[in-house]
């Protein structure tokens, strides 16, 4: 028989964190001013209390996680959306790329840590507080999702590779998985016969089936993970960025989130850390099918990089009024975007998404969420 010892590395001692994540999980002082709720129980009975939410929002986001779940073929646990449908109910939520079958298991990690924590609060605070995954389907950046190690070997998605294959431009939640018949063939080998590694594989082979695009295998595969253990969204939506609108526009009117963060990072970098994230002037991208290309402006002109598309300030903010699902926001306005629509008080991150939500509080204070 093998006996295991479980032996605990101290944070400091690793070697594998920025001394900024350090301050933060050992609450210094030093740092209390970048964010708002230290990661306690007092903090998280403080956000709870201090939360002000849009209720108007909340009867549109369970219509459209409903059609999200419905789309894809499957429900999502009435239990949780009936909580989460209640006026003053509240989410911990975590958010992560659509890596090809989940990717590192640190994704899995991140979801197990936001169950666990949303229960744990639900009883220390005495309120409904629902677990939810925010698929970040909008991500174009196809290369950083596209291959996943398992037993030493990596399995890589070949889109792109042959003459009359591009790869992907747009949102990677719309790419589809009719390619990976190739690649599910060399993981059913990988994995091997036993029994639980065939129910595994089973499962992904079900979720990344032909027909489907990324979005709908990644909900489908979570789900029957954590079924009844937390609620998926995708923000690419039009009824929830509906409701984003004026942030958009205000975007685009007078660049604030560049302002806020720009002085964050001054802060930051003051007391001797290094900086997370660096804001444009405009922190977000124009997105058609296959598409999805930051808008700079120049002399009043808004274009929108490597296309022949461009807008005066007037059409821009019509075009955001007519059609607020063809914005996304950046690394900079996506956390905002997911604050507004969900009634969260918590989200559960790596360090160096830590780091980078450090850079925030300001923009966050500024649009009271």
């Amino acid at each position: 028989m093998i006996h295991f010892k479980r032996v605990n590395v101290p944070f400091e001692t690793s070697n594998q964190f920025s001394q900024l994540f350090l301050d933060y999980v050992s609450e210094s002082e030093k740092i209390a001013a970048l964010y708002s709720f230290p990661p306690t129980a007092s903090g998280y009975n403080q956000a709870a209390n201090s939360l002000q939410y849009n209720e108007v929002i909340r009867p549109v986001l369970i219509d459209v996680i409903k059609e999200q779940y419905a789309a894809t073929g499957i429900s999502a646990s009435e239990k949780l959306l009936n909580q989460l449908a209640a006026v003053g109910a509240l989410t911990v939520c975590t958010g992560h790329q659509l890596c090809l079958f989940t990717g590192p298991l640190y994704f899995i990690y991140k979801i197990c840590t936001t169950i666990k924590v949303a229960e744990e609060q639900s009883r220390l605070l005495g309120k409904n507080i629902i677990p939810v995954y925010w698929m970040a389907t909008e991500d174009h950046d196809f290369e950083e999702i596209s291959a996943v190690n398992i037993f030493g070997k990596t399995l890589k998605w070949a889109i792109g590779l042959t003459p009359n294959e591009k790869v992907p431009k747009g949102a990677v939640g719309d790419i589809s998985t009719d390619s990976l018949d190739a690649l599910l063939a060399e993981l059913k080998i990988l994995l091997g016969d036993v029994e639980e590694s065939q129910q595994l594989y089973e499962l992904i082979a079900k979720a990344y089936r032909p027909g489907r695009t990324l979005t709908q295998a990644t909900r489908e595969f979570v789900n029957e993970l954590f079924f009844d253990k937390i609620i998926i969204i995708d923000g690419n939506d039009k009824k929830l960025k509906s409701f984003f609108r004026t942030q958009l526009k205000q975007e685009v009117e007078w660049q604030q989130s560049f302002q806020f963060i720009s002085d964050s990072i001054l802060q930051i970098e003051k007391l001797g850390y290094v900086s997370q994230v660096n804001p444009r002037r405009i922190n977000l991208f124009y997105m058609q099918n296959n598409f999805r290309e930051r808008i700079v402006e120049k002399e009043g002109i808004y274009n929108v990089l490597n296309s022949a598309i461009f807008f005066t300030k007037e059409q821009l903010l019509l075009e955001i009024e007519n059609s607020p699902e063809k914005f996304s926001p950046n690394v900079v306005l996506r956390p905002l975007y997911q604050q507004i629509i969900l009634p969260n008080i918590a989200y559960i991150g790596g360090p160096g998404e830590i780091a980078y939500w450090l850079q925030y509080k300001t923009m966050f204070d500024h649009f009271k969420v």
